[in-house]
C-alpha cells in the first residue's frame, strides 16, 4: 500500500489536485530528481549543465552562471547526498517556482507539520522525501542556490527523554 499523507488525502476527499504527485518529490533517487528538475528549467529556456562534483564544481559552475543569466546548474555530490541548483541572481523566480512546484521544504518545517519529533514512526513515513538543507535560498556572488537532500531517519539524532 501506497504511503500518502494526510494532506494528499484530504485533498483528495474534496476533490482538489495536490500540489505534487507523490512520485515527484519522493521515492526517487536525487540523481533522478536532478534529472526531471533540470528538464523543468530547460522548458524555462536554461542551458543545464548537470554533472557529479564537489565544491570545487559548485564554485567553477558559480563564476560561469554569473556572467550569463540563461545558463543554470545541477550539481550532485561525489556521495550522492546533495543536489545543488545554481541559478543567476536575475532568475532567483525559477529556484521559488521549483521550490513551489515540487512543495520543498526545510527539515525543520517538515518536522514541525509532520510532528515525528521523537516518534519514530512518524519520522519513518518521512523517509524518501526530498528537503530543502537550508530554510532559505542562498546567495552567493550574482548567483543563487538551494541544496536539496534526501530524508533519512537514522541520521537524526534525538536525545532521549
Amino acid at each position: 500500500m501506497k504511503k500518502i499523507r494526510l494532506t494528499e488525502r484530504l485533498q483528495q476527499l474534496a476533490g482538489i489536485r495536490p500540489l505534487y504527485t507523490l512520485n515527484e518529490a519522493i521515492n526517487k533517487s536525487l540523481m533522478d530528481f536532478g534529472t526531471d528538475l533540470k528538464k523543468h528549467l530547460e522548458e524555462l529556456t536554461l542551458q543545464v549543465k548537470m554533472e557529479k562534483g564537489d565544491h570545487s564544481s559548485i564554485v567553477a559552475s558559480s563564476k560561469m552562471i554569473e556572467e550569463d543569466a540563461t545558463l543554470a546548474a545541477i550539481i550532485l555530490s561525489n556521495q550522492d547526498t546533495d543536489l545543488n541548483i545554481i541559478v543567476n541572481d536575475s532568475k532567483i523566480d525559477v529556484l521559488k517556482g521549483i521550490i513551489k512546484k515540487y512543495s520543498l521544504t526545510p527539515m525543520t518545517d517538515m518536522k514541525k507539520s509532520d510532528g515525528w519529533d521523537g516518534d519514530s514512526n512518524k519520522k519513518s513515513q518521512s523517509e524518501g522525501e526530498i528537503y530543502m538543507a537550508s530554510k532559505e535560498i542562498q546567495r552567493s556572488g550574482k548567483t543563487f542556490q538551494i541544496m536539496l537532500r534526501k530524508f533519512d531517519p537514522s541520521e537524526i539524532f534525538t536525545p532521549e527523554k
